[in-house]
């Protein structure tokens, strides 16, 4: 399967993740991006119009401090020496604990999934300034046929002066 563009890649990355691990829950937060999340989200953490998600907020917590019993795992998404987002996993549905091959398996995903991220984000700025150009480019065209017509028109006039 071949995935493009952030969104289908966050969304495939998280759903793997948790039906892999039989996690509880998994999350990629990406800044300015949208927050991709997979699971159920424990109490208290329902999307709340004009704030900050609170999953991205204790994704962020819980990379500065030691993980709560709602966050397992975080592993920062680093591509080019640059951290772009953070994969955030909650426990397991069925066993707590995460086990050394699962942490192993989530800490070699993250700089792949980082990778794979940074370039769909990447593909996006190009395509939006690809857009741009062209929507500047028929501007341009506009203003050259504007132009061509004005002076054309000013020719015309000048002719007429002359010739009377």
């Amino acid at each position: 399967m071949l995935l493009s563009g952030v969104d289908s890649i966050a969304r495939h990355v998280v759903a793997r993740l948790g039906r892999t691990l039989d996690l509880s829950w998994a999350a990629i937060a990406l800044h300015p991006s949208p927050l991709y999340h997979w699971g159920i989200q424990p109490d208290g953490w329902a999307d709340r119009p004009g704030e900050l998600h609170p999953l991205l907020v204790a994704l962020a917590e819980a990379a500065a401090s030691p993980p709560s019993p709602y966050v397992t795992r975080i592993v920062p998404l680093v591509a080019d020496g640059a951290t772009i987002g953070l994969l955030g996993v909650g426990p397991k549905r069925h066993n707590l604990e995460l086990s050394p091959d699962d942490t192993a398996l989530l800490d070699t995903v993250g700089p792949l999934v980082a990778t794979a991220l940074q370039n769909a984000l990447l593909v996006r700025g190009l395509e939006a300034q690809v857009e741009m150009l062209g929507e500047r480019e028929r501007a341009l065209a506009a203003l050259s046929a504007q132009f061509m017509g004005a002076h054309e028109e000013e020719r015309r006039r000048l002719t007429l002066d002359l010739h009377d």
